[in-house]
């Protein structure tokens, strides 16, 4: 593998790692909001399965 090709790869993976935890910090946000009015497990459990361990 080149140099250049191992940079864009390392600069995918680091955009789609930041896209991931912009859709966990969403969601958390969204089951936040949603703990006032209801109680949502099933997004609960989608943010679980999310989060890079």
């Amino acid at each position: 593998m080149t140099t250049i090709n191992k940079k864009k790869i390392e600069e995918f993976i680091r955009v789609d790692h930041a896209g991931e935890r912009g859709a966990v910090k969403i969601y958390e946000g969204q089951l936040l909001a949603l703990n006032t009015l209801v109680k949502d497990e099933a997004l609960k459990k989608t943010i679980e399965e999310m989060k890079v361990p």
